[in-house]
């Protein structure tokens, strides 16, 4: 319920996490998704239980078919190890390596001012 809340709200008071939720968003909105959370009782839904409680042997044996895949570094020094300063140099190339390298780079249909379709890349 706490992940719910937090996700709903989209704010924090705890510094990583508000870091986190603004991750998030950003990439939200760079890879046009929406997210929405909703709590589900434990008892119905015994995957998402067992992750959240760190049950891995019990995840895998209910969902036989997932992976572990590790994530990629620039990720983790995006979210996890780095101190989150969005107004840095560092930050910025990090964030910009990961936007480059990590993940091909899709074309995004924009409409300009004259209502012309154009395409438009990030910058690498």
């Amino acid at each position: 319920m706490a992940v719910v809340s937090l996700l709903k709200s989209r704010t924090s008071r705890d510094p990583l996490l508000m870091h986190m939720l603004r991750c998030l968003a950003f990439y939200a909105a760079y890879y046009s998704f929406q997210i929405t959370a909703e709590h589900i009782p434990g008892i119905l839904n015994t995957a998402a239980d067992a992750l959240s409680r760190n049950n891995l042997s019990l995840f895998h044996s209910l969902i036989p078919q997932s992976q572990q895949v590790p994530l990629p570094q620039t990720v983790m020094d995006l979210v996890v190890n780095s101190r989150p300063d969005w107004g840095s140099q560092a930050w910025t190339h990090l964030f910009t390596r990961f936007l480059t390298r990590d993940y091909p780079q899709q074309p995004r249909q924009s409409t300009g001012q004259d209502g012309v379709n154009t395409r438009d890349f990030a910058t690498k």
